[in-house]
């Protein structure tokens, strides 16, 4: 499962903007892990999109 921009539910990968930095992370029972953040939308959107398909860099 994944989230994108809105508010996760329990054990989903999520891509959001916080400020000027892009988040990708792990929620799971409301705590985040594998937190990433990034500069720049491409390089968030890159990284979650190997995460919720399991391409590993």
């Amino acid at each position: 499962m994944y989230c994108v921009l809105e508010k996760p539910d329990d054990c989903q990968w999520v891509l959001r903007r916080q400020g000027k930095v892009w988040l990708t992370f792990w929620m799971e029972r409301g705590r985040k892990f594998h937190l990433e953040r990034f500069k720049t939308e491409s390089a968030a959107c890159e990284y979650f999109y190997n995460q919720v398909t399991n391409r590993a860099f």
